[in-house]
C-alpha cells in the first residue's frame, strides 16, 4: 500500500480546490476518492452540494468524515452545511 507524503496531500489539496472553483467536478470527485484526509473529504462534500447532489455529500463524504474524526472542526462545519 502506498502511503502519501504531505507533500502529496498538500498538492492533492491544491489541486481538488482549484477543480472545485473552476467547477471541473468530474476531476474533483477522480482527486479526491478513497482519499482518507479530512480536507479532500470536505472538499468532496461541497462538490455534492455545488451538482444538487446532497444525498451523496451525507451518504458518501460525510459518513467517512464521522468515521475518521467526529469531533473534528471540519467534520462539524461540513455536517453544518450539509
Amino acid at each position: 500500500m502506498l502511503v502519501e507524503s504531505k507533500g502529496d496531500v498538500c498538492e492533492r489539496i491544491i489541486i481538488s480546490y482549484l477543480c472545485f472553483l473552476t467547477k471541473n467536478y468530474e476531476k474533483l470527485f477522480h482527486l479526491t476518492q478513497n482519499s482518507k484526509n479530512l480536507e479532500l473529504l470536505s472538499l468532496r462534500s461541497f462538490g455534492y452540494l455545488a451538482i444538487n447532489r446532497e444525498d451523496l455529500a451525507k451518504s458518501k463524504s460525510l459518513s467517512e468524515m464521522k468515521k475518521l474524526d467526529d469531533d473534528n472542526i471540519l467534520t462539524v462545519i461540513t455536517e453544518t452545511l450539509v
